[in-house]
């Protein structure tokens, strides 16, 4: 097993305890969820960063790509310091925006590409999107872009 944590699109694997490393994977539209220990030891000026890209393979096959969302950094012993590092899935970019539109009689595969087009930030993609069904109406007021595929998801 070859697992690569890459964060800020270096690879940081030989930083993270590996033991450390939990990743939940939620199949339902919950975010999903990964923590693990960086050390650095005196001299080392690495630190992670809030906000920075972590993407982990295993074998080369992607198991987790998020941000960090969570950090906290402490002295572990003499001249060890221990950052715990909390991560979202990129669920949370979706957050950022805002919707504040309609849609009379399309398909959800329609809405979600005007969705893409107008509010999905430009690494995300809609490949894998295949909903043929008809809404005949749907307002979203102001609801946050992840909650709105969830509706869409419900009808």
């Amino acid at each position: 097993m070859a697992v690569v944590i890459t964060v800020g699109g270096i690879d940081r694997t030989d930083k993270v305890k590996l033991f450390s490393l939990k990743i939940r994977n939620i199949i339902t539209r919950k975010r999903d969820l990964c923590s693990f220990e960086i050390v650095t030891y005196s001299g080392d000026s690495y630190k992670p960063i809030l906000g920075q890209d972590i993407i982990i393979t295993d074998s080369g096959t992607k198991i987790f790509a998020g941000v960090i969302t969570g950090l906290e950094s402490r002295p572990y012993g003499y001249n060890i310091i221990r950052h715990t590092v909390s991560c979202q899935d990129y669920t949370r970019l979706l957050d950022r925006k805002l919707v504040p539109d309609t849609f009379t009689n399309q398909t959800v595969n329609s809405i979600i590409a005007d969705l893409k087009t107008r509010y999905f930030p430009n690494d995300i993609t809609i490949a894998n999107v295949d909903a043929l069904v008809k809404i005949k109406y749907v307002a979203f007021n102001y609801m946050p872009l992840a909650k709105c595929l969830d509706q869409l998801a419900d009808m």
